[in-house]
Order: structure tokens, then sequence, then C-alpha cells
């Protein structure tokens, strides 16, 4: 049993112009939370400073034509006050959304120990093993989402340089009792 808890938590916010209220939040650990924390898993990170600059941050990354992924990241953490600010990639397809919050990050970094910016290092949050079916399902989905494709109606497939991650979500994926396996393919040229 891991001893990070799983339930709603209070984030602070300084007066910079990072958030919009100079008050506490209180971040519901609900479906959608869990949803984004897939989508974190496949295409996100953290940075946490010890410098007394603000740089304290979780980001996500979406492709650009993701419009519903994007609004829907932007919008769940701006209803709690913090501003999550989109950066277009000069020369990818890809749009970089960063959350300044040092609280926030954090608590990922709870969620996240052994991540150490490195994609080999990703990993389920470490109280994946508590999710209910539901939340867990949830989960899936957001990474899938992030990091997979749907293949056809009976399958789904997620790419990963993780060890880690792939033996996770296969054990995810025997918690739903879903049939999965792995395979390595040749790395894109």
């Amino acid at each position: 049993k891991n001893n990070v808890l799983i339930n709603n938590f209070d984030i602070k916010y300084s007066s910079s112009n990072n958030s919009f209220r100079p008050n506490n939040s209180t971040i519901n650990f609900d479906n959608q939370f869990i949803y984004w924390l897939g989508r974190f898993v496949g295409d996100g990170w953290m940075h946490i400073s010890d410098s007394k600059k603000d740089n304290n941050y979780i980001a996500c990354c979406f492709n650009s034509n993701d419009i519903s992924g994007i609004k829907g990241f932007i919008d769940f953490w701006e209803k709690y006050g913090l501003r999550a600010h989109p950066i277009k990639h000069k020369t990818k397809n890809l749009v970089q959304i960063i959350v300044y919050n040092k609280e926030l990050a954090l608590k990922f970094q709870e969620y996240f120990p052994f991540y150490q910016n490195t994609s080999d290092t990703k990993h389920l949050p470490v109280f994946f093993r508590d999710l209910t079916d539901e939340q867990l399902q949830i989960l899936f989905d957001g990474l899938r989402d992030a990091d997979g494709s749907i293949k056809d109606t009976l399958r789904n497939s997620i790419d990963s340089t993780s060890i880690k991650l792939i033996n996770e979500v296969k054990e995810l994926l025997l918690f739903l009792k879903i049939k999965s396996s792995i395979v390595t393919r040749k790395p894109f040229m």
C-alpha cells in the first residue's frame, strides 16, 4: 500500500500573474483530474527548482490539431484559478501548455517520485493500484489519448521507452481483466 493520499488537495496562489485569485483553491481528485493525470503520464513533464524564482511547473504537450485536448487542459486548470500558458512550437506541430505553481508541481512529484524528466523514467502515479476499476479505465484513456492509438474496436496501442510504465500498464489492464501483450518495435527513423 502506498502512502500517497488520493483525495482533494489545496494549493495556494501567490499574488503573481500566474494565478487569477490570491487565495487557496481545492483541486478535486475526480475523474477529470485522473484523466489529465493519464495525459500527463504520456506527454507531460514537471520542473521543480530550489531557486526563489517562480519557475516550478507542470506541463503537457499536445498535437496542434488536438483542439479539444488543448482547450480541456487549459479549462481544467483555469477553473481552479491557475493560468495555463500555451506555447506553439516554432517548427513542430505541437503546443506545450505550462501551469506554473510550486505546490502543484510538488504534488505531481509526490505522485510520480521516480520520474527524472526523461521518457524512460515515466510511470503511472504511485497510487494507481488503489484506484477503482472506473478510475483505472479513465487513467488508461488519458494515457492512450496522449501516447497511444486505437487500432480497431478491440485493439489499443501505447508506445513508451519506459519499461516501468509498460509493465505498470500491463498490470493496470490485468486489474481491468483486459488481455494485453508487449511488443518491441523498431525505432522510428
